[in-house]
């Protein structure tokens, strides 16, 4: 957004708020805003960092939960054919 801004445009705004707040309260609405923009850099740079290792985990999560093949067996009780479904893995008996 700032990005555009060149030096004469950003000398007008300078003198533009010198005019209107004066030189001593201008230095510090500066020295505020900096520090606003650094802080809003490394906040996004946290977040950005915590998304990533968000994302590591769930990939890591998905690909150790891998989908388990179904079998099917065809059991006959009392003259009926049965189809049943079993599943394999950890915690089956």
């Amino acid at each position: 957004m700032l990005g555009n801004i060149g030096p004469a445009e950003l000398i007008i705004i300078i003198s533009v708020l010198i005019a209107i707040f004066g030189k001593k309260k201008t230095g510090e609405i500066t020295r505020s805003a900096s520090e606003a923009t650094r802080e809003l850099k490394r906040a996004r740079k946290e977040a950005l960092e915590v998304f990533e290792e968000l994302k590591k985990a769930l990939d890591e999560s998905a690909s150790a939960e891998k989908p388990q093949k179904a079998e099917t067996a065809s059991v006959e009780t009392g003259g009926s054919k049965e189809k049943l479904e079993v599943r394999g893995g950890e915690g089956s008996a």
